[in-house]
């Protein structure tokens, strides 16, 4: 539909320059059909909103940019640097079969007419479908909540460890215990 929209996430601890990166639509015979690329610096731990170019209501008000996107539910989609593929819903290099699935909580769910958003603690892409593809969450056609507020436990996050080192107790004159 035209409510479709794709958020790009960014987890690094730096800013990441936009400009050779994009979203590529791949056609039934595994090549790049189309391609579409971002502007600007995404910084760390903040999302890129990309919606279809009719998108309306808290789409199009909350993208950062809009481009004229047709996905058919046999075509892939992927996160690509130049024409190379980084992240990927769907195959493409195996469009052998019609529509895509995503493993859901009841079993295999059509990604047609769903939001789907990528499971928190994920933070890396994925070129695997067949790994990428139990990596979401999936909701109704026009779940907008968290556009723009992607809640991935972010690297820039402090962390905190503790360990233990062998420690030494004297008893003074007094019985005072120093360490």
């Amino acid at each position: 539909g035209n409510d479709t929209w794709l958020e790009v996430f960014n987890p690094s601890e730096d800013p990441i320059e936009l400009e050779e990166y994009g979203i590529g639509v791949y056609s039934t015979d595994g090549e790049l059909e189309e391609s579409h690329f971002m502007r600007g610096t995404l910084e760390p731990c903040e999302t890129y909103v990309v919606a279809d170019c009719q998108a309306g209501g808290a789409i199009a008000a909350l993208a950062d940019q809009t481009i004229c996107l047709t996905v058919e539910d046999h075509q892939s989609v992927a996160l690509i640097n130049g024409d190379v593929p980084l992240d990927v819903i769907g195959d493409p290099e195996d469009q052998s079969f019609v529509g895509y699935t995503i493993a859901g909580p009841d079993g295999p769910v059509a990604l047609t007419d769903r939001t789907f958003i990528r499971n928190n603690d994920i933070d890396c892409p994925e070129t695997d479908w067949t790994i990428s593809r139990t990596q979401w969450k999936v909701y109704p056609n026009g779940y907008e909540n968290n556009i723009g507020n992607h809640g991935s436990i972010c690297s820039t996050q402090p962390t905190v460890n503790f360990s233990q080192t062998s420690y030494s107790c004297l008893e003074d004159d007094c019985g005072a215990v120093q360490l």
